[in-house]
């Protein structure tokens, strides 16, 4: 646990070598992100990095505290507890959804800092009501002998695509747990008054020479795709990918896809 005077940051380490900080989606906790690269990733590529999960501030085990109610703090909070838990040396980012709104923002402050980054299903615009969003989908559902009827079942073929029981339960184990222990009176007020960095505008007009992979579903209906093309110009070094038969969590949908790319990442950065 890592405390300063505005929050407090709950967050795991796996590993010794090369810093590398994964950042989850909103109201999810680092389980989400955790469990499945821990389980799948190649670890003749992933016992080079020191991996930091990080439950971001108000949700998980992390706290915030009075001086945090928009993306910016947040931002400040992470900008602070990387200069006092990694210092200055080289590291790596990986971020899900608000996580990779989030790795943006980092880019911004620390740019000479940050060797790569490995961004799924980004959040680029703060405001759902400009993105540029897909035709809802209906999720391919198969397997289940009795299709649950609840509001978190809702939810699971809201953001995925492949619905069937092993995807189900992965939800369940992954998702659901850190829905439920983050701090909604705090995300909800941040969801309407300060998500949105006011510096939002500026984020797709640097251009960065690190190797960035972008990995997209093309069945997202919370963020999309069409809004994402910049960053083919934004990075010089950048790989591209929109994933077919995936939704927002495409790292359940397409879990195979997205562990061969990210273990293409890590191989590309260490050479």
């Amino acid at each position: 646990m890592w405390q300063n005077n505005d929050c407090m940051i709950n967050y795991r380490v796996y590993g010794n070598g090369i810093p590398i900080i994964f950042l989850h989606g909103y109201r999810l906790d680092k389980n989400s992100l955790e469990i499945f690269f821990e389980k799948n990733a190649n670890y003749e590529y992933l016992n080079i990095f020191k991996r930091f999960y990080i439950d971001l501030p108000g949700m998980g085990k992390s706290t915030p505290g009075e001086n945090i109610s928009t993306s910016v703090d947040i931002l400040n909070c992470l900008n602070e507890f990387i200069t006092d838990i990694i210092g200055y040396e080289t590291f790596f980012l990986v971020g899900q959804s608000y996580g990779g709104y989030l790795a943006q923002g980092l880019l911004k402050l620390r740019s000479e800092q940050i060797g790569g980054v490995f961004l799924m299903c980004p959040v680029v615009k703060a405001l759902k009501r400009d993105r540029i969003l897909p035709v809802k989908t209906k999720p391919n559902i198969f397997g289940f002998e009795e299709i649950p009827q609840n509001i978190i079942f809702e939810d699971f073929m809201e953001n995925n695509i492949n619905v069937n029981p092993e995807n189900w339960a992965r939800y369940q184990n992954e998702i659901v747990k850190g829905l439920q222990a983050g701090n909604q009176v705090f995300l909800d007020e941040l969801e309407i008054k300060g998500y949105k960095f006011v510096f939002e505008e500026e984020l797709s007009r640097n251009i960065y020479k690190v190797p960035a992979y972008i990995l997209l579903g093309k069945q997202d209906s919370v963020v999309g795709y069409l809004d994402m093309s910049f960053f083919l110009s934004q990075f010089t070094n950048c790989n591209f990918h929109v994933l077919n038969e995936a939704g927002h969590n495409i790292q359940i949908d397409q879990s195979n896809l997205v562990i061969q790319l990210f273990d293409n990442f890590l191989n590309q950065v260490i050479k």
